[in-house]
């Protein structure tokens, strides 16, 4: 269902930050998100999420776990 979506595109992505937590796969990142992540292009396990208001989610991945993640705010 995910894949059927745009790529890197999430309702809200305030709301996909708050229910992040270590050691999630990507399997489990995704139905969250609502769609697949965009790959950062430098780091293959590295994914962003980006909503309407332009607000974003990065998450960076170690061996296919959740390492960290970040929200970076439109005009920050």
């Amino acid at each position: 269902q995910a894949g059927t979506r745009p790529l890197g595109h999430t309702p809200s992505a305030v709301t996909l930050h708050a229910k992040l937590g270590p050691g999630m796969k990507l399997l489990e990142i995704i139905p969250l998100a609502g769609s697949l992540g965009r790959q950062v292009a430098e780091d293959p396990e590295t994914f962003v999420w980006t909503d309407e208001g332009g607000d974003s989610v990065r998450v960076e991945l170690r061996a296919g776990r959740l390492a960290a993640w970040k929200l970076e705010r439109a005009g920050s």
